[in-house]
C-alpha cells in the first residue's frame, strides 16, 4: 500500500498533520482524470453492492459526489431498486448536518458549497441502519480525516447503532495513523474499490472482506 509523500510526524501538532495532509490529498485527487474516476466509482459501487452489510441495509444515508470525489450513485439507485430508504446531507441554517430522504433521487438542488442535496425535512437519525461517509483519507484503525470544517464529526458523534462505512480511492486508505481527537467517531469499515477494510477494534459483528 504506498503511503503519502505527507508522513505524519508525532512533533506536529494536529492541526498542522492534518492540515499537510489535506493539502497534498486533494492535490492529488484533483489531478485524476475523468475516465480514472469513473473507472474507480464503478469499482467501489461494486464492492457496496457485494457487501452484505450493504445489501442488507434498509436506510441508508450516503452523500452526492462532488469535485473529484468518488461517485457512489450506482450503489444507490440499486437500494432503491431493492425498495430501501436513500438519504443525503443538507447544511442547516445552524452549520450542521441534516440527513433527508433523498426519494428516487431526482429532484436534487444545488445547496452549500454548490453540492445536490434534497428537499424535505430532516430524518431521525436513529432510523438510519448504514452511513457511507466521505473523505480525503483514512487510517487502518478506522479513523477519517475530512474537509475540516467538522460537519460529519458533528452529526456522526452520537451516532452508536448504525454501522458507517467510510469510502474513498485505495492510496486515501493509508498506512500512517492519522491525528485523531476525543470526538472522532471511527469508521467501522473502509472501502475502496479494489479493499473491504474492517479494523481491529470494530465491532465483532461486522464482517471482513480483507
Amino acid at each position: 500500500m504506498p503511503k503519502t509523500s505527507a508522513a505524519v510526524s508525532p512533533a506536529d501538532a494536529p492541526g498542522l498533520q492534518k492540515t499537510r495532509l489535506r493539502k497534498e490529498l486533494r492535490a492529488r485527487r484533483r489531478a485524476l482524470d475523468a475516465p480514472l474516476r469513473e473507472r474507480e466509482a464503478a469499482a467501489l459501487c461494486e464492492q457496496l453492492m457485494g457487501a452484505p452489510e450493504f445489501f442488507a441495509a434498509r436506510h441508508v444515508a450516503a452523500y452526492w459526489a462532488a469535485g473529484a470525489e468518488l461517485s457512489v450513485a450506482a450503489a444507490l439507485y440499486e437500494k432503491l431498486s431493492q425498495g430501501a430508504r436513500v438519504y443525503l446531507p443538507r447544511v442547516n441554517a445552524s452549520d450542521r448536518l441534516d440527513f433527508v430522504d433523498a426519494g428516487q433521487l431526482d429532484r436534487l438542488t444545488p445547496g452549500a458549497f454548490g453540492i445536490l442535496e434534497p428537499e424535505g425535512p430532516a430524518c431521525d437519525l436513529s432510523q438510519i441502519d448504514l452511513f457511507v461517509v466521505p473523505g480525503l483519507a483514512f487510517d487502518r484503525r478506522g479513523h477519517r480525516l475530512g474537509s475540516g470544517r467538522g460537519y460529519y464529526d458533528r452529526a456522526l458523534a452520537g451516532v452508536t447503532h448504525a454501522l458507517l462505512i467510510g469510502v474513498g480511492y485505495d492510496w486515501q486508505l493509508i498506512d500512517e495513523e492519522l491525528p485523531d481527537e476525543a470526538h472522532d467517531r471511527p469508521m467501522d469499515i473502509i472501502a475502496t474499490p479494489t479493499r473491504w477494510h474492517v479494523p481491529d477494534q470494530a465491532s465483532s459483528l461486522h464482517t471482513s472482506k480483507e
